[in-house]
């Protein structure tokens, strides 16, 4: 699987041995890039067990897709002014479990 900075994600089968290496699908995850300076491109997360992918960069949201449908399942505003360098924390954020509160 790989991602680039224009927002595709390729998916390919067989790439243990590079002539045999095929493209199994790509679509675009990012189509709503917000120029910037900080040129985070595309920020991509694989939850392997759930199946889902994690991609955000220069955009102001985070996008849950499911890989195997290649359907955006939900997204995630991250209500920052600003993208590349906050998507990390909120990357982190979401994937680590939520504090358990005592009373």
């Amino acid at each position: 699987m790989t991602g680039s900075s224009d927002g595709v994600i390729k998916i390919f089968r067989n790439y243990e041995s590079e002539k045999n290496v095929e493209l199994v699908t790509a679509f675009r995850a990012l189509t709503d890039l917000v120029p910037s300076t900080k040129n985070a491109g595309l920020v991509l997360d694989w939850q392997q067990g759930q199946g889902k992918l994690l991609v955000a960069g220069d955009v102001k949201v985070i996008r849950v897709w499911n890989a195997a449908t290649e359907i955006c399942t939900n997204v995630l505003s991250t209500c920052l002014p600003t993208t590349a360098p906050a998507n990390k924390s909120i990357r982190i954020s979401l994937l680590a479990p939520a504090p358990v509160s005592h009373l």
